[in-house]
């Protein structure tokens, strides 16, 4: 009698074993599609369906590595290295490799919620300022913040902010971007459960590139998968302001350093960029897809140099109390965007603002002071002004915090594994006893 419930069990135990591969292969995609989890190479732009992922101890490469009949729970590499088949039981800790370009994604790249901000603006209007000064509150601040713990995926970018912040400690300006299709700038943030495992990438093309350069803007293929935009407007470079200016603009020369653009004309080849049909289409041929519609998505127009020329009365700190005693009930960040708008449009820009307005689903302008105000004299760390408040608004807006949280997972994967579980088990109890 021992022996026919030995058998039943092992005859019950065969027969679920298709049913534990099918079951983890389906609630590893679920748990993808319920936090809204793509895929895409910083390096190509291409978006994935599949990964290849290396072993941390042979190196070797395995072109696919998810739960089948032959491999449940993990898979024995030839070196002794047992991988996991699922994110659930650690397949985020090994590198994963693009199938088209080959280059590495890092850890985490394929099991990451991909949070993409281009950074658009023209030649000297602060772009790179502006993301040096980011960086630093991006790894700080904000990680903070949110109790995310910040890392680079990528040694190319831990060696960019560790020069960037040298640069930044030591009071001097980096240099301009060269590069006309950029690859990302990435800061994978971990938390301490399954959903909260986040890639933030920016991307700082080269100024050029939105002044004159159609062809090398057709090829950056992340607008396809935005959660936002940064627009960096100078506003030295508006024609009003110019007009008014102009001789203060010249006597400062290198040290302002003002866009040589018309700003319209940069927002325009961006507004063209994006609408572009060939957007659409990857260098071989195939059909990409827009992650999301531009209306669904925040815009961030950043206002930078507002510590120059006086401008801080207008659009700064003092701008922002004057307005604010006149209306009491704007809170700071909305008297900010007033302010800023009602500027920009007495300066020139009141096309760039109702084009964005159109476009985009929410649209909110900041002033910003990538260095803060200083003086010939000044030694040491620059002192940046707001410039923390874009980057907050824009991944509150962006919804990075509406996924499906830690909780949300253990629930779900209690109602999809555990109770399934639990009935097979109560099942093999009854048949045998």
């Amino acid at each position: 009698m021992f022996l026919l419930y030995i058998v039943a069990v092992c005859v019950v135990a065969l027969a679920a074993w298709p049913f534990f591969a099918f079951a983890l292969y389906w609630i590893d995609a679920l748990v993808f599609w319920i936090q809204s989890i793509f895929i895409v190479c910083p390096h190509c732009h291409k978006t994935l369906k599949e990964l290849y992922f290396k072993c941390p101890g042979c190196h070797r490469v395995y072109m696919e590595l998810r739960p089948n009949l032959l491999h449940v729970f993990h898979l024995s590499c030839p070196c002794g290295e047992k991988l996991a088949t699922t994110r659930i039981f650690g397949r985020s800790d090994y590198v994963a490799y693009c199938p088209h370009c080959r280059q590495a994604i890092g850890k985490h790249g394929g099991e990451s919620q991909i949070v993409a901000f281009p950074i658009v603006g023209g030649p000297s209007s602060g772009k790179t300022a502006f993301l040096m000064s980011t960086i630093r509150i991006l790894t700080t601040t904000i990680a903070d913040a949110k109790r995310w713990t910040p890392s680079f995926p990528y040694q190319k970018d831990a060696l960019y902010a560790d020069k960037l912040r040298r640069l930044f400690n030591a009071g001097i300006r980096p240099d301009k971007t060269n590069d006309r299709v950029p690859t990302a700038f990435c800061v994978d943030y971990a938390g301490r459960g399954l959903g909260e495992s986040k890639r933030l990438c920016l991307y700082d093309p080269s100024g050029e590139t939105f002044a004159q350069d159609w062809e090398q803007l057709q090829k950056q293929k992340y607008y396809n998968f935005m959660a936002g935009a940064i627009i960096v407007v100078d506003p030295f470079a508006l024609p009003i302001l110019k007009e008014q200016i102009g001789e203060k603009i010249a006597a400062l020369g290198d040290d302002l350093n003002v866009c040589p653009v018309d700003q319209d004309l940069c927002a325009e080849r961006f507004f063209a960029r994006i609408a572009s049909d060939s957007a659409q289409k990857a260098e071989d041929g195939e059909e990409t897809f827009a992650l999301y519609s531009k209306k669904e998505l925040p815009c961030a127009v950043v206002v930078t140099k507002a510590d120059a020329l006086g401008l801080d009365n207008l659009i700064g700190e003092e701008g922002v109390r004057r307005f604010r005693e006149k209306y009491p009930y704007y809170n700071y960040e909305d008297a900010l965007d007033q302010v800023c708008r009602y500027w920009l449009q007495r300066w020139g820009g009141a096309n760039i603002l109702n084009r964005l307005d159109h476009e985009f689903g929410k649209c909110r302008c900041f002033s910003v002071s990538a260095f803060g105000a200083r003086t010939a004299d000044d030694v040491g760390a620059f002192r940046p002004e707001r410039i923390d408040l874009p980057m907050k608004w824009l991944l509150k807006e962006a919804g990075v915090e509406g996924r499906m949280s830690r909780q949300g997972i253990l629930v779900f994967l209690a109602l999809a594994v555990v109770a399934p579980l639990s009935t097979l088990a109560v099942w093999v109890a009854t048949l045998v006893f």
